[in-house]
């Protein structure tokens, strides 16, 4: 029997998760890709209902910054946060004018249910980066508003093609090392779903974070051009595109992570952007998923 509870467990996993980033940036602090870590693996270790480390690892612990200055924002330009070059590093300080990607994948630790919360934000002023900004967000609350019980998986990714073509978007350099098909936009949040098999329950009572992060990792189905799981009456998945700008790619990678939920056919997408918005100036960028601060 599935559990209903699980897709309650994982937004509030992902709204804990939210709520360390923004903590981070209202520091007041420049901080570096490694302070960021540092800061968001010691919140973990001090969560009782989250094991003390993230799934998606590497990057170490289960945790991401990537920050990069103007006038070049190369760094954000990459294919996947799995190679070393792209872990978090002490020299990469997130400025004035800058970006910065941050990520945590947070493990609810009775449940394996993870809560995973990402998010670009901007320290500075162009018009033209706010407002691709802008669009890539709006953008992807159009896919997710779209979303519901009884599509296919690769129907959701045709529209989102659709729709990034249309707003002049591309998320063309995402690459993920277990989904071989090429691009995907997000996965299924185990037992959200359905119930652990006994097996896959021992290994989340054991607690084993070794054994529960590479269990997460097999159990996912994508959303790809190629998928046909039919999206059921309850369940979570994410909506984790990394969009560029094909007029001028100069302008930096933006990846916003939202997670499409349904619980008995009631849908809620989670995003928790505007308290982390606020949180690092952005104060103009509001995401319509969000109660206004």
């Amino acid at each position: 029997m599935i559990n209903l509870d699980k897709v309650a467990v994982c937004a509030e996993t992902r709204t804990w998760a939210a709520g360390v980033v923004a903590d981070a940036l209202k520091s007041g602090k420049q901080l570096s890709e490694a302070e960021f870590s540092q800061f968001a693996l010691s919140a973990f270790a001090k969560n009782s209902n989250i094991l003390d480390r993230g799934w998606y690892d590497p990057p170490p612990g289960g945790v991401a910054a990537l920050f990069a200055a103007p006038p070049d924002y190369e760094r954000l330009e990459f294919d996947t946060l799995r190679k070393e070059t792209y872990w978090p590093q002490k020299d990469r300080v997130l400025g004035e004018n800058g970006c910065g990607l941050l990520y945590l994948s947070p493990i609810d630790k009775a449940t394996g249910i993870i809560g995973d919360f990402g998010i670009t934000v901007y320290r500075g002023s162009s018009p033209e980066i706010l407002q691709h900004f802008a669009n890539c967000l709006s953008t992807l609350e159009r896919v997710a508003s779209e979303a519901e019980v009884g599509m296919a998986f690769r129907d959701v990714h045709e529209r989102a093609q659709q729709l990034f073509k249309a707003n002049g978007l591309t998320n063309a350099r995402t690459v993920t090392w277990t989904d071989k098909t090429g691009t995907n936009l997000g996965h299924t949040i185990p037992w959200t779903f359905d119930a652990p098999e006994e097996q896959e329950a021992n290994i989340i009572k054991a607690g084993d974070i070794n054994q529960i992060k590479d269990l997460i990792s097999n159990k996912r189905l994508y959303v790809n051009a190629q998928e046909t799981f039919i999206i059921p009456e309850t369940i979570a998945f994410s909506l984790e595109a990394r969009l560029e700008s094909l007029k001028n790619p100069a302008l930096p990678n933006v990846f916003f992570h939202f997670v499409i939920a349904f619980d008995r056919r009631k849908k809620k997408v989670l995003a928790n952007y505007n308290e982390v918005f606020d949180a690092a100036g952005m104060k103009e960028l509001r995401c319509s998923f969000d109660k206004l601060v």
